[in-house]
């Protein structure tokens, strides 16, 4: 169930990547591509009395694996609003050839972000076999009932 979750990912995340005037009907937002994971960290996101920022990106070992690397994503994540809202990020990053070089969906605890608290949005993605030197772009939406 896991894998077709992550590949229903990919696929929904491909398809907005190329037709990104269609993703407004299926986010909070229209997916947002960036020409680097520098430009990603300073993006900010406010709708509704929720606001992410924050972003960070580290590339270091798995915690799962000796032998591989993995990606760990991390975003703050505060609601201003008197509910709860359910929310997850999803990111693609890009290789020069317009592979994939890692894709996340990253959520807070029980993907929900508390009604007034600030709280941790993060996912992991191993590397693979094939290390990421450089990033042609990197994709971003946000999914919520906020």
């Amino acid at each position: 169930m896991k894998q077709y979750k992550q590949f229903a990912a990919i696929a929904v995340m491909s398809y907005l990547a190329i037709n990104p005037a269609r993703s407004e009907t299926l986010a909070i937002g229209p997916t947002k591509c960036f020409s680097s994971i520098e430009e990603l960290l300073n993006a900010e996101i406010n709708k509704n009395g929720v606001k992410i920022n924050n972003f960070n990106m580290e590339r270091g070992n798995s915690l799962f694996s000796r032998n591989m690397k993995s990606f760990h994503f991390s975003a703050s994540g505060v609601n201003r609003t008197d509910k709860d809202v359910h929310l997850d990020i999803q990111l693609v990053g890009y290789r020069q050839n317009n592979d994939f070089a890692f894709i996340i969906v990253a959520k807070p605890m029980m993907s929900i972000l508390s009604a007034g608290k600030n709280e941790e949005i993060s996912g992991d993605s191993f590397e693979g076999n094939n290390p990421v030197t450089e990033l042609s772009k990197v994709c971003i939406r946000v999914i919520g009932d906020f």
